[in-house]
């Protein structure tokens, strides 16, 4: 395998030091599915943590940065039942964007998922103007499967991989 400069860990409650801040960037969300619909303070921020890092059924990433451990986003696997998952990163630290840790990060998921769940298929929605998670989300092998006027729904087959 190749040097990964990302790696993933699980998501943690002292996350939310960082991870509230981008929950109020309207450039992180300006392209998602949902966005916060006002401001998330850090204490919002862990009680929200807390919950879905209760939840069954997922499994939440922090992506790192590994040359100097930044925490850059994250990565998650929901919904996860019958050998399939719902697939869903951000890059929340700008200054990472374009620089490949998506990419790399789903990489990592994606082998995850078929090594340690036992999936074997993953899914997502994106909106139809998010050009390039559409290439990151192609070049990883997903395929559009259906669209309508906001978002295209994509799929992964990791039995193929």
């Amino acid at each position: 395998m190749i040097d990964l400069k990302t790696e993933i860990r699980l998501l943690n409650k002292d996350d939310a030091k960082t991870s509230y801040k981008w929950r109020n960037d309207s450039q992180v969300w300006a392209l998602t599915g949902s966005k916060p619909l006002s401001i998330v303070t850090q204490q919002m921020e862990e009680k929200w943590l807390e919950a879905v890092l209760e939840k069954k059924g997922q499994v939440r990433f922090a992506i790192i940065e590994k040359k100097n451990g930044a925490y850059i986003g994250n990565i998650y696997l929901t919904d996860i039942k019958e050998k399939s998952a719902q697939y869903q990163i951000f890059i929340g630290e700008k200054d990472y964007w374009g620089k490949n840790h998506a990419y790399e990060a789903s990489i990592l998921l994606i082998k995850y998922a078929k090594d340690n769940l036992f999936l074997e298929k993953l899914y997502l929605e994106v909106r139809i103007e998010h050009k390039k998670a559409i290439r990151l989300y192609e070049k990883l092998g997903f395929n559009i499967i259906h669209e309508n006027n906001t978002f295209y729904t994509m799929e992964l087959w990791l039995t193929a991989q």
